[in-house]
């Protein structure tokens, strides 16, 4: 397939400018003949764009996509305002992607074009919604709902967060506890049983016998153990987070306790979210 960047206009004589992705030539005139447009001018594009800005992560695409909304809605010259914005962010990665969408616009790509297609450095949904939205000549609008959509999704998490950090303290506090006395006191009365050579009920040899279980598991084979199972499963959790895995991998991190279910219906409702921002940009009437 290969890149075509095309000058067009509809039927009412509006001119449209953008990329296609296309066989041939002749395919992509097809294409743009199926979507109404008269081609007024057609030529290859070169196949690098972005490709020399990294990609960028989910809270540094929210602040080009802040960026460039609010040059929008302020109606400033969009060039200059994202090389301002460029010199203004403390993210080097963000501002090299601001600096990428300024050249190309520069160049003369529009910006829809340019976002969706060119800028591969941006996350597919972010690229996906943009296209819908040059298709509706609502940019601006699914800008800031994109926006808030971000936002929105870093609440819920920041509210997760806050409901389950007092039961994992809790959680690590405990744990130290019924890991500090079998380690650490129960052996020293051990030894003082033994030199007076006292005859010990059962409940306490058994806590002696899981004293001696705990010391004998974290100086053999089993800190190993948890250390081999715990790295696998942060493993699965990174790669899950990144779309990388088996649906068995999936499937095994999205029931895990209590991090499962948080993390598998909140990944629900921005996806439900995501959805209706998309569906309100395609099909609004106004």
């Amino acid at each position: 397939m290969q890149q075509f960047r095309y000058i067009a206009e509809d039927s009412d004589g509006t001119r449209r400018e953008g990329e296609l992705s296309a066989a041939s030539e002749d395919i992509a005139r097809l294409q743009l003949s199926a979507r109404g447009l008269r081609v007024v001018e057609l030529a290859a594009a070169s196949d690098g764009g972005g490709a020399s800005v990294p990609k960028l992560s989910q809270r540094e695409s929210e602040d080009v996509v802040i960026a460039i909304a609010e040059l929008s809605n302020a109606e400033l010259p969009l060039v200059e305002g994202l090389r301002a914005a460029a010199d203004e962010t403390a993210s080097p990665r963000v501002a090299k992607a601001l600096r990428q969408i300024a050249a190309d616009v520069e160049q003369g790509y529009a910006l829809d074009s340019v976002m969706s297609q060119r800028g591969k450095f941006l996350p597919p949904h972010v690229c996906g919604l943009v296209a819908a939205a040059s298709q509706t000549q609502r940019l601006g609008v699914a800008l800031d709902d994109l926006v808030e959509h971000h936002r929105a999704m870093r609440e819920v998490w920041r509210r997760v967060l806050g409901a389950v950090a007092y039961p994992m303290i809790v959680l690590g506090m405990t744990l130290f506890v019924l890991a500090f006395l079998p380690i650490f006191v129960v052996p020293q009365f051990k030894q003082m049983f033994e030199e007076f050579g006292l005859e010990l009920p059962a409940i306490t040899r058994a806590v002696i016998g899981f004293s001696d279980a705990i010391l004998w598991f974290g100086d053999g084979p089993g800190l190993w153990i948890v250390a081999t199972l715990a790295t696998v499963l942060v493993v699965l959790i990174a790669l899950a987070s990144f779309g990388v895995g088996t649906p068995a991998t999936h499937r095994f991190t999205t029931t895990m306790p209590l991090v499962g279910p948080i993390w598998q219906w909140s990944g629900t409702a921005a996806f439900s979210r995501l959805l209706a921002t998309d569906a309100g940009v395609r099909y609004s009437t106004s």
